[in-house]
C-alpha cells in the first residue's frame, strides 16, 4: 500500500474503540478510527500512562514514540489534516503526608507532537477541554483549575490557539455566566463544528445554555439546541446521550428504539467517519426471564447510519484505546489488519 498520509489520534468524545468479538472460535478485534498507516495508544498499564505507542497497520509493528515529562497522558486527538497530534498531559499536585487536600493543585498542558513523536509546541494554561478547527490550523480550548467534584474543574477561560503564529485569543468575555455551586460559567464542553466552522460552547448553567462563537465576526450568541456534537454536515447532533434533528431540535432517539426494540438501551453516542451520518453507540440487548421481567445480555458496539436507518456493524466489547483520525474503519482478524472505508460499508 502506497503511503500517502499519516493518520493520527482522535475525541472526542467522539470516541474511537478497539472491540473484541469471539465468533466461531476466532478472535476478531475491531478498531473504529483512522488509517490506513498508523494508529496511536497511550500505555494501557495503570502505572505507565506516560507513554505513547504507535501501531503500523502494514507491518503490525508497535513502537514507543513519545514519553511525557509530566506525570500522566490524559487524552489524545488528531488534527483533521493528519499532520499533528494533540496530547493532554497532567502534572500531579502536591498533598501533605497526613491529608488528601492539595497544597499545589494538579495542572494540565496541551502538547503538540509530529507523527513521529517530536514535540513541536505546547500550551501551558491548564487546558481541560479542546477541539480542532476543521482546517487543523487552530484549537479551541477551555482552561480551568482543578476542582474535586462536578466536572473536575472550575472554568477560567475559553480561547483559540493558532498553531501557525502561536497566537492566543481569549473569547470567554463574550459569554454571559453566573455562579452555581462555586463554578464560574463560561463553558465546560467545547466543539469546533465542521459544517459551519463555528465554535460551540456549553455553559455550566443549563438556563444559560449553549453559545455559538462565530469565527468570522468574533461575535457570540445563544443558540436554541440541546447539544454541541454535530454530524459532519450539521443535520443531526448529540446532546446528553440523545440524538436530535438540528432543524427542529426534535428528539429522534425513537429511531433507535424502533430499530432495536423498545427494551434496548443505548449510551455513549458519538459520530464516526468524517462524512455521512454514521453513529457509534454502546447498546444492551434485552432478554425476558422466566418470571417475565426484563434483563440485559451484555453490551454491544453498534455502527448505525442514521440517514439510511441501517446497521453497518454490530460487535461486542471489551474496549481498547488505539486511536486515529475518523476516516476509516479498521479491524484485525487472525492477526491481520483490514481497512474499510465509508464507501466500502455500503458495498456489502
Amino acid at each position: 500500500m502506497k503511503r500517502l498520509y499519516l493518520y493520527l489520534a482522535s475525541l472526542s468524545l467522539v470516541l474511537t474503540v478497539l472491540i473484541v468479538l469471539v465468533s466461531s472460535a476466532k478472535m476478531v478485534s475491531y478498531v473504529y478510527f483512522g488509517g490506513p498507516d498508523y494508529f496511536w495508544r497511550i500505555s494501557k498499564e495503570i502505572l505507565d500512562k506516560k507513554r505513547l505507542h504507535r501501531l503500523d497497520v502494514n507491518t503490525n509493528e508497535k513502537k514507543l514514540i513519545y514519553e511525557t515529562k509530566e506525570d500522566l497522558l490524559i487524552d489524545i486527538s488528531v488534527a483533521p489534516t493528519d499532520t499533528l497530534i494533540a496530547l493532554l498531559v497532567k502534572k500531579e499536585g502536591v498533598t501533605p503526608p497526613d491529608t488528601f487536600d492539595y497544597i499545589v493543585l494538579p495542572k494540565n498542558s496541551l502538547v503538540f507532537i509530529s507523527p513521529d513523536g517530536n514535540e513541536i509546541g505546547r500550551l501551558d494554561e491548564d487546558v481541560r477541554k479542546f477541539s480542532w478547527s476543521p482546517d487543523g490550523q487552530k484549537i479551541a480550548y477551555i482552561t480551568g483549575t482543578y476542582y474535586e467534584g462536578g466536572v473536575g474543574f472550575k472554568t477560567t477561560g475559553v480561547g483559540i490557539f493558532d498553531l501557525k503564529d502561536r497566537s492566543k485569543k481569549q473569547i470567554k468575555k463574550d459569554f454571559p455566566h453566573r455562579t452555581i455551586e462555586g463554578f464560574k460559567g463560561g463553558g465546560y464542553e467545547i466543539k469546533w463544528a465542521k459544517h459551519d466552522n463555528n465554535i460551540y460552547i456549553r455553559d455550566f448553567d443549563y438556563l444559560d445554555g449553549i453559545y455559538r462563537y462565530n469565527t468570522k465576526t468574533g461575535k457570540s450568541e445563544k443558540v436554541d439546541c440541546n447539544g454541541i456534537d454535530f454530524s459532519p454536515d450539521g443535520k443531526y447532533y448529540i446532546g446528553d446521550g440523545t440524538l436530535y434533528l438540528t432543524s427542529t431540535n426534535e428528539n429522534i432517539m425513537s429511531l433507535l428504539r424502533q430499530k432495536f426494540g423498545q427494551q434496548w438501551t443505548q449510551f455513549s453516542l458519538e459520530w464516526v467517519f468524517d462524512k455521512g451520518h454514521c453513529l457509534h453507540f454502546i447498546a444492551q440487548k434485552p432478554i425476558q426471564k422466566a418470571d417475565g421481567k426484563w434483563d440485559y445480555e451484555g453490551q454491544y458496539n453498534v455502527i448505525y447510519d442514521v440517514e439510511k436507518d441501517e446497521i453497518l456493524k454490530e460487535v461486542t466489547l471489551p474496549i481498547s484505546w488505539w486511536k486515529g483520525s475518523p476516516n476509516k474503519l479498521v479491524f484485525e482478524k487472525d492477526g491481520k489488519i483490514i481497512v474499510e472505508t465509508y464507501e466500502d460499508l455500503f458495498k456489502k
